[in-house]
């Protein structure tokens, strides 16, 4: 076996996994081995991955008991389906997914706020991360906790489609190129985040 983490990233193909690729990549985290998982309909893609080719596995058939460390950013229909497997394998989970934003015995993360909840996640195996507006804007604001300044924040967040992920992206430049040719579209309402919660949850951690 390969020097570092054996890794498995669930939602590889989607816009979050990609990036997610990219990021280990080019900060060399320690990686020994690298799974890229995603439903059976995308299974045998090939992704890139630190100047090689990986292939795309169906999460369904993944023997969890090869990964040490796995990212669930797939969705929360995804982390539902996978985690507990993947924990009782011994597998590490950090999932982005809000399934677990409000659970008491697992640690919502932003590092800059409150690292120290990190060692909780051996209650369950699973390190929950809030959204990326939380994230942002808690890391910002924390001097302002510290100093017990803040005791209500109001903001309004223009979220882009593609946090939503590829289908979001697919479906605004299908409806944009419809507006372009003069043709209706079907309006369709994107998920709303849970910002404010996860922000509470954070904060009283």
């Amino acid at each position: 076996m390969s020097e570092g983490w054996n890794i498995a990233v669930l939602g590889a193909t989607g816009a979050v996994g990609e990036a997610l690729l990219e990021t280990l990549a080019e900060r060399q985290f320690p990686v020994g081995e690298i799974y890229a998982l995603a439903r059976n309909e995308s299974a045998g893609e090939q992704l890139r991955f630190g100047g090689k080719t990986i292939t795309v596995q169906d999460a369904a058939e993944f023997d969890w008991t090869q990964a040490q460390l796995a990212f669930f950013v797939a969705g929360k229909e995804a982390t539902a389906a996978w985690v507990e497997e993947a924990t009782n394998s011994g597998c590490l989970v950090i999932d982005s997914s809000g399934l677990f934003a409000l659970e008491p015995d697992v640690p919502l993360v932003v590092p800059e706020v409150n690292p120290f909840v990190l060692t909780d996640y051996r209650n369950r195996n699973v390190i929950a991360v809030p959204d990326s507006l939380t994230s942002q804007l808690l890391a910002a604001l924390k001097p302002l906790i510290d100093q017990g300044g803040l005791s209500r924040i109001s903001v309004t967040s223009l979220i882009s489609a593609s946090a939503q992920g590829k289908k979001a992206v697919d479906a605004l430049a299908g409806q944009s190129a419809k507006l372009l040719n003069g043709i209706p579209i079907d309006e369709e309402d994107f998920l709303r985040s849970s910002t404010g919660v996860q922000y509470a949850a954070v904060v009283a951690g």
